[in-house]
């Protein structure tokens, strides 16, 4: 496997990830923002053209990335433990709260994070910046 096929599967489960975290953040996003909204924030990102983003803004989402997969693994099994449709709501909304929480810590709204995940996705030269600074990043 050569490096460029290892910072795509990277990229790719950060995607699946940012893909979660976007999903639960909506859903506790105020009432006010319509699955409408939330369909027209996704269709611009996937829509624009990849634009330049600074290295602080990359290592921003790389560290927030790498900590939005931790909390993942840490809140499946209490997912999956939960014995109620009211303990698996309760778990959802820890764990979205805390990967909003680790997203905006590092400087980034969850907006910027989902941009910056397309951008990964779709340009090259995003996706190997991406992965240089995943690989160096310790959380």
């Amino acid at each position: 496997m050569n490096r460029y096929t290892i910072v795509k599967a990277t990229i790719v489960a950060v995607w699946a990830t940012g893909f979660a975290l976007l999903a639960l953040a909506w859903a506790l996003a105020p009432r006010g923002i319509s699955a409408t909204s939330a369909s027209r924030l996704q269709a611009v990102a996937e829509q624009s053209a990849p634009a330049a983003y600074s290295d602080t803004e990359l290592q921003s989402f790389a560290e927030a990335a790498l900590e939005v997969k931790r909390i993942k693994d840490e809140y499946i099994p209490k997912l999956q433990a939960a014995d109620t449709a009211a303990e698996e709501e309760e778990v959802k909304e820890e764990a979205s709260k805390e990967m909003v929480h680790a997203v905006e810590e590092r400087g980034l709204s969850v907006q910027k994070y989902h941009e910056i995940l397309m951008a990964a996705l779709l340009d090259d030269a995003v996706a190997e910046k991406v992965g240089k600074y995943l690989a160096g990043t310790r959380v």
